[in-house]
């Protein structure tokens, strides 16, 4: 991201047929380029689902789910 001068993230979206959970997971959530809101697509994550809930409640975000889409909001102050 530095090499693009990219300085924060407002929304990071992420729609890849499947691997949302491996792009969740690779995801920096720590310093300036953490996003602040997360959407993620749940309806490929089978019982990943509710990994990905924890994995982004641990990471401090309020994570509200919809049918096939999870929305993740960063509370870390």
């Amino acid at each position: 991201m530095l090499e693009c001068q990219v300085k924060r993230i407002d929304l990071l979206k992420i729609d890849t047929e499947g691997h949302d959970w491996a792009i969740l997971q690779m995801v920096n959530y720590e310093g300036a380029l953490r996003p602040q809101i997360i959407k993620a697509e749940t309806k490929h994550l089978g019982a990943n689902k509710e990994l990905a809930v924890k994995f982004l409640e641990d990471r401090h975000y309020l994570v509200y789910q919809e049918r096939d889409d999870l929305y993740a909001i960063n509370i870390k102050l």
